[in-house]
Formats: structure tokens, C-alpha cells, sequence
């Protein structure tokens, strides 16, 4: 990953690396969010602190959703496991109210 970050950057503070670390003002100017996650990714705790910093900025329209059972990259276990393909479902949910369309359940 170093070789992605540019020299004069901290990549524990650089909000351009991880938008955990923008400020307020980078913030409010987000657009609508939406973050799925599972319970059991190691990453959790970034997706929750990231929708309490966009709140905390004044932001009512940041949501989390976690998923009791899934990993980090669950969205790769949908062949295999019926919370992903749930998941899935949810996040294509999504995706369609934000570009305001209907979803459509392909049956897979």
C-alpha cells in the first residue's frame, strides 16, 4: 500500500486515504451514505466511528447496517452463504433509492 501514498502524506491522518480522519467541513458536503458491514469484520469499528463523524457534522442521512454473521468481504460469499446474498439484496436495495429506480430481484 505505500506505494500509494504520496510522500508528503500521513496515512494515519490523511482523510484522502481514509475518510474516517475528514474533517466536518469535508463532511457535510458528503454525499448520501450508506455503509454494510458485518459483525464480524475487522474493519467495523471504522464504518461505525465513519458514521458518527458524518452525524456528529450534521448529516441525518448516514446509515449503518451490520450483518450478524458475515466477514470482511462477504459480499464475494454470496454463492454460498444466504446473509450475503441477503446483503446483497440490501445494498442493490439501496443503490436503487439513491439513483431512484426499482429494484428488480434477478432470481440467481
Amino acid at each position: 500500500m505505500i506505494r500509494y501514498i504520496p510522500d508528503d502524506s500521513d496515512a494515519a491522518t490523511d482523510h484522502f486515504l481514509s475518510p474516517v480522519f475528514a474533517p466536518e467541513h469535508v463532511l457535510k458536503d458528503f454525499p448520501p451514505l450508506s455503509i454494510f458491514s458485518g459483525a464480524i469484520d475487522p474493519l467495523l469499528d471504522d464504518s461505525v466511528q465513519m458514521i458518527h463523524n458524518v452525524t456528529k457534522a450534521g448529516r441525518s442521512d448516514a446509515r449503518l447496517r451490520t450483518y450478524e454473521n458475515l466477514p470482511h468481504g462477504f459480499l464475494g460469499m454470496v454463492p454460498i452463504l444466504e446473509e450475503a446474498k441477503q446483503a446483497s439484496k440490501d445494498i442493490s436495495r439501496r443503490i436503487a433509492e439513491y439513483l431512484a429506480t426499482e429494484f428488480v430481484d434477478y432470481k440467481a
